[in-house]
């Protein structure tokens, strides 16, 4: 969950939860929040820095954050 980058999906997943739609579902992945963009030491074609924030796979193209497509 990113609000800081998908308030809107973040809001829909939410609500999906409190209506049970995820229930008996499993938990495959969990990263802890870190708060702060980690840069990888590898260069990117498309932006000048790729990293990680709050766990989520991120690149910054001029201190713009944005997440990372794959």
């Amino acid at each position: 969950m990113a609000p800081a980058f998908a308030p809107n999906h973040v809001a829909k997943v939410k609500a999906l939860s409190r209506e049970g739609y995820f229930v008996n579902g499993a938990v495959t992945r969990v990263q802890d929040a870190g708060g702060r963009f980690t840069p990888l030491p590898d260069p990117d074609t498309y932006a000048t820095e790729v990293g990680f924030i709050d766990g989520m796979p991120v690149c910054r193209h001029r201190q713009q954050p944005a997440l990372a497509q794959g």
